[in-house]
């Protein structure tokens, strides 16, 4: 399994979760919220981090 960490800014963080609306699971500590899209599980956490897992993690990070 491959994993992507990104470094984003609250607004970033705010665009990324609404686009992942319709993808939305139970956030983990310390999360502000995540997904699952296509395989890839994705965790924006308020420190500013941004991890993408799983199986082709480079078309979400692509993204952003």
């Amino acid at each position: 399994m491959a994993s992507v960490t990104l470094q984003l800014d609250a607004a970033s963080r705010a665009q990324m979760k609404a686009s992942y609306a319709d993808y939305l699971l139970e956030p983990v500590p310390h999360s502000e919220f995540r997904a699952q899209v296509d395989g890839v599980t994705i965790t924006a956490y308020a420190s500013g981090k941004v991890l993408f897992q799983g199986k082709d993690v480079e078309a979400q990070v692509a993204r952003w």
